[in-house]
């Protein structure tokens, strides 16, 4: 198993750079979490012990098995010496992950030359894959000045032109790497408390503790240290228990997204695997109130 587990404390930018690295990656967390949700995915897990020897029936496989095994080939982590990859997966970028996630040459981006007063030089500037717009700036105009005559001339062309200034022109082909990020509205609360609730759901914590743990309801906290059960710890579980349950879905779908390349997503498909996240319906553990008989196979035992 990974060690060091990751959270909200340890999450860093992961980049690369094209003249160090020779592939270019812009900054962005989310890359520190795609192997350990990879490494959650009933998915993997499943071609992963196949790979490895493992007598594994062919119900207990996904049915897009050769996909789920391209990634993680391609991510270098069938190995049993890919287990060892640290909990900060500094050593997964390096080995696999920047070169999947990175173009082999540099990103675009806003430069600038700097020239004495009287200075004259001859440029030559082009030859970039995407469209560019140079503009002068004399140093004699505040910052405020220079962001406004920025903008007019934008304008000015953009009116003027007859072909108008576009910005945010897609990267030509040239540009596409391996994988890249999904756009996804899924936020950082929810990537890393999903990543930990998988975790405990695997191990089998309840799912009302889960939601406890993480803090999911602060208003229904339940105090596990107290010598006997609160007067309302009954319905507190329960709220926890359905937090919990939600979190667990979000997550496990993020899981087997990220098991075929595609993360951050928790878009629901045919071939995910999500029968290991499910479990009896009925009571949280040390509830003494009535089971109720119209709960969803996804609350707590």
């Amino acid at each position: 198993m990974a060690k060091n587990r990751l959270n909200r404390e340890s999450l860093i930018n992961f980049s690369a750079e094209f003249n160090a690295d020779e592939v270019e990656v812009a900054p962005d967390w989310r890359y520190q979490l795609v192997v350990p949700y990879i490494r959650q995915s009933s998915s993997y897990l499943a071609v992963r012990d196949k790979y490895r020897g493992a007598n594994v029936k062919k119900a207990d496989l996904p049915k897009d098995e050769a996909a789920v095994y391209k990634v993680a080939d391609w991510f270098d982590i069938l190995s049993i010496e890919a287990d060892d990859d640290g909990g900060d997966q500094l050593d997964w970028w390096e080995r696999a992950g920047k070169s999947l996630y990175g173009f082999d040459m540099p990103i675009p981006s806003v430069t600038g030359i700097y020239m004495e007063a009287g200075e004259t030089r001859t440029l030559h500037k082009g030859g970039r894959l995407v469209p560019t717009f140079i503009i002068e700036v004399p140093l004699n105009l505040t910052m405020t000045e220079v962001l406004k005559g920025i903008k007019d001339v934008f304008k000015f062309f953009i009116k003027n032109w007859g072909t108008p200034i576009q910005f945010g022109v897609p990267l030509p082909d040239a540009y596409r790497a391996h994988y890249k990020l999904e756009k996804s509205k899924l936020q950082e609360d929810t990537l890393v408390n999903g990543l930990e609730a998988l975790t405990m759901y695997r191990a089998g914590m309840p799912l009302w503790k889960i939601g406890n743990t993480l803090d999911l309801s602060p208003a229904h906290r339940v105090n596990e240290d107290a010598s006997k059960p609160g007067k309302h710890d009954s319905e507190y579980k329960r709220v926890l228990s359905i937090k919990a349950r939600q979190l667990v879905r979000i997550a496990s779908l993020v899981a087997e997204n990220a098991a075929r390349g595609r993360f951050p997503s928790n878009k629901a498909f045919p071939e995910a695997m999500l029968k290991s996240y499910e479990r009896d319906p009925g009571r949280p553990v040390g509830s003494k109130s009535p089971k109720t008989t119209n709960v969803t196979k996804y609350k707590s035992f």
